[in-house]
Order: structure tokens, then sequence, then C-alpha cells
């Protein structure tokens, strides 16, 4: 190789350096400018919307435990992770699912800001128990339905494909 050549790979390998700059700047600005706070405002802060803006962008992880009537054997659990993950879907909340133990999983959430909003529709299923994020656990309070054995689940199932 001659010098020429060098002078051109030299070259090629800047103007790629500076467009890989010029590509982190723009994903920087799509980001956003962050969290903006100003604490002069006088208006009350919501301290859930302030943790969830700095969240932003980045991936978070949110636990969560299923009552026990809900997840009586790992086939069960499994079934109810999958419908709550894809009704997450179909709200633009796209999560990873992880089962961690019999009752227990984690939803995997690439944009951290979506944690709170998943926390918020996951607290209105009868299915889960409590939610986790960041070592803050938030508890269920809806009221399950009473459990009912597979023979009245049959049942009910027979009814209504009889309507």
């Amino acid at each position: 190789r001659t010098q020429k050549d060098w002078d051109r790979i030299v070259r090629e390998m800047e103007r790629e350096e500076l467009e890989m700059e010029e590509e982190e700047r723009k994903e920087e600005a799509a980001r956003g400018i962050g969290i903006q706070f100003d604490p002069t405002s006088g208006g009350p802060i919501d301290p859930e919307k302030l943790l969830a803006a700095s969240k932003r962008g980045q991936p978070i992880m949110v636990f969560f435990n299923l009552r026990p009537a809900y997840c009586p054997n790992e086939k069960k659990a499994a079934m109810v992770l999958r419908q709550l993950a894809a009704a997450l879907l179909n709200g633009n909340i796209k999560v990873q699912s992880y089962p961690v133990g019999e009752c227990r999983a984690i939803f995997h959430l690439q944009d951290g800001q979506n944690a709170w909003r998943a926390k918020d529709y996951l607290l209105t299923r009868k299915e889960v128990a409590s939610v986790t994020i960041d070592q803050r656990e938030w508890l269920n309070e809806t009221e399950p339905e009473e459990e009912r054995t597979e023979e009245e689940d049959l049942s009910i199932e027979t009814n209504r494909s009889e309507l």
C-alpha cells in the first residue's frame, strides 16, 4: 500500500467517526431534554411522574406477584403471564416476560418511562397481587373473584358457548 492509500483510509475513518458522532447527537436530542423540574413553580410535585421521567429511555425491570389462585401450576401461571404481556403490547408497551418462581414474574421494558403505565395497568388486574419497581412495592387493592373449581369454570364456558 502506498501513502495515498493510507491517507484515503484515514480520511474515510475520520468521516465515519464524524457521522457516528452526528448520529449520537441526534439520538441524544431525540431523547429529549430529560427531567423538567422547577421547584419554584409552587404547584404540587408528583414524585411518580418525576421518577418516570428520570427513567426515560433506560431499561427497567418490573417485578410482580400473581395471586395464588391464578398460578396453581406453571402452565396456568405462564398463560396468565402471556395474557398480561399481550394486553400491555396492545397498549403500546413492549415487554419481555420472565417467570421467577411459582407466582412471581419480571417484565423487562426498554423504556423505563412506560414502567409506571405498566404498573397502573397491572394493579387493575385481579390476577396481580403486587407490583415492585425500584424497590418500591404497590399492593393491588382490587378484590379477587371468588375461587372457582375447574368444574365451575367448565360449566361457565359451556353456558357461554350455548349463547
